[in-house]
């Protein structure tokens, strides 16, 4: 599913204002000005509009539960409704593509498993212990057992923590199908705009986030990730993490 993605809004119109719901965090004059949506954070600059957050919890409130591409659908709609604007041409310039996975043993256990990979730095830290190079991308998780994947462009990235003890640290809520679960969340990220046109030849409009045949290469990509880590020999309960079965199933 996708989660935090970055859209970018060119050519607004002229004197364009956000409609009702807004809660204004930062306004030096009508053309410059930041604010919060729900959860979505927006900052206007001139003649583009910036929108960031989760579009499941945009949605739902929530994003430990998978999203469906209706589900992005929906939400992506409903952010034009709130704005007032069409998303039709917003430029894609960041997007993170995951799954929540529930496991038996506490997430760790398995996180401590995944190893290194040939194309991507890792970083592994846990209470209290972040690597200074990735503080300013990951300080959300600060106190959490996660492990980041980077290359060293800054524009690719792929990370393993836990789910319920980042949602709790947040104090948010958590859905009670999952509430007394340990659950693993993986996300493939693309950080930086250039990488999402290195990747897909000239870039995504937020319409393309619920196009088929651009989530399955989602998914495609996510797999591919995931398997390009070398996880260690370690078994919990008996099974690998490499041999988490039909990821796809999740997604």
């Amino acid at each position: 599913m996708f989660d935090n993605v970055t859209l970018r809004i060119y050519n607004l119109p002229n004197n364009y204002t956000l409609s009702n719901g807004i809660n204004y965090l930062v306004k030096k004059d009508v053309n410059t000005w930041s604010g919060k949506l729900k959860n979505m954070r927006i900052r206007h600059s001139f003649n583009y509009l910036t929108i960031y957050g989760s579009l499941a919890k945009y949605l739902n409130d929530e994003n430990i539960t998978p999203l469906s591409r209706e589900g992005v659908k929906q939400a992506i709609e409903k952010l034009e409704q709130d704005i007032g604007l069409s998303l039709e041409n917003a430029v894609v310039c960041s997007v993170e593509f995951g799954t929540s996975i529930i496991v038996k043993e506490k997430p760790f256990e398995y996180i401590n498993l995944f190893g290194y990979t040939n194309r991507l730095y890792r970083h592994v830290f846990a209470s209290g212990n972040i690597n200074r190079s990735i503080r300013r991308e990951v300080s959300r998780f600060k106190g959490i057992e996660t492990v980041l994947y980077t290359t060293p462009t800054g524009s690719f990235g792929f990370i393993a923590y836990d789910k319920i003890k980042e949602m709790r640290a947040k104090k948010q809520v958590i859905s009670s199908f999952f509430e007394e679960e340990n659950v693993i969340r993986l996300e493939n990220k693309i950080f930086k705009r250039r990488g999402i046109e290195k990747i897909f030849k000239g870039g995504l409009t937020a319409y393309c986030l619920f196009d088929e045949n651009i989530y399955l290469r989602f998914q495609k990509l996510f797999l591919n990730k995931y398997k390009e880590i070398c996880k260690m020999g370690w078994l919990v309960n008996g099974i690998y993490p490499s041999q988490y079965t039909k990821l796809s199933n999740f997604l």
